[in-house]
């Protein structure tokens, strides 16, 4: 990958600026369900159901609007 994936990388890594790309990106009705302030970022890395390996570049986890948890 070039320097471009790099930036991408480190700038979006950021959970601010994922959810303000996330917010112009997503349907008006999912950012609406979601709490972006509540990103976290979560390994990229892992071991999906059916045992196969699987790498992302960058994955985010929100909570829904709502949920106390």
């Amino acid at each position: 990958m070039g320097d471009h994936d790099t930036l991408f990388k480190r700038a979006f890594s950021v959970p601010e600026h994922a959810g303000g790309e996330l917010r112009n990106a997503l349907p008006e009705a999912v950012v609406a369900a979601l709490d972006l302030s509540r990103l976290e970022l979560m390994p990229g890395s892992f071991v999906d159901p059916e045992m196969a390996e699987r790498h992302t570049d960058l994955l985010f986890r929100a909570p829904m609007t709502g949920d106390g948890g």
